[in-house]
């Protein structure tokens, strides 16, 4: 069996057309897979500007969180010395108050907690954290005022125990002058009863 060249021709002729044919579409050829998108640009977020008193409440949060009362006094003293305005003012006058009105502290200071209670009550935020201040404040006061009232009552206290003493003492010295008038008395009764 001789192979007839025309039909073989005819036979590569078919298959080069039915490839030119199917196209991108045929089973047969197999599309490139398409190329990854670039990846997109990284977004790159600059940290947000803290200001000073920002950065120093920060800071006094920290170190009350770590337990360093002194650390965070301190800082909130630094956002007080800012300018008056400073947005971070109240927030340190509340939390500063809050470490002086500790008794039993180095560094409790009831009169000036009652201060700056006073100066961030008005401008706390938000609403409950006036409230909170606000009944603070009105307790440090009573505090106060009945402390106030103890050492007046104790002054009075020493003040009648003084003048008890005194008393004591010249009824002490009133009933020796009496003893020594009976002794004499009854001398003299004694010399007028013998004749």
């Amino acid at each position: 069996m001789s192979r007839n060249p025309l039909r073989s021709r005819l036979a590569a002729l078919g298959a080069a057309f039915a490839m030119l044919a199917c196209g991108a579409g045929c089973p047969l050829r197999r599309a490139a897979p398409a190329p990854a998108p670039a990846p997109a640009p990284p977004v790159v977020v600059a940290p947000p500007t803290l200001t000073p008193g920002a950065r120093y409440l920060a800071s006094a949060r920290d170190a009350l969180e770590h337990g360093d009362k002194a650390q965070a006094a301190e800082r909130l003293e630094f956002i007080l010395a800012l300018e008056a305005g400073t947005p971070e003012r109240p927030e340190a006058e509340y939390t500063l108050a809050l470490l002086l009105a500790q008794p039993g502290s180095s560094a409790s200071d009831r009169s000036r907690a009652v201060k700056l209670l006073g100066e961030a009550v008005d401008h706390l935020e938000p609403a409950s954290r006036r409230a909170e201040a606000g009944l603070l404040l009105s307790l440090l006061e009573e505090e106060g005022r009945q402390s106030r009232e103890i050492e007046q009552l104790r002054a009075w206290l020493q003040t009648m125990e003084d003048e008890n003493a005194q008393l004591r003492s010249a009824i002490d010295q009133r009933d020796r002058e009496l003893q020594k008038l009976k002794k004499i008395k009854d001398i003299l009764l004694g010399k007028v009863q013998e004749p």
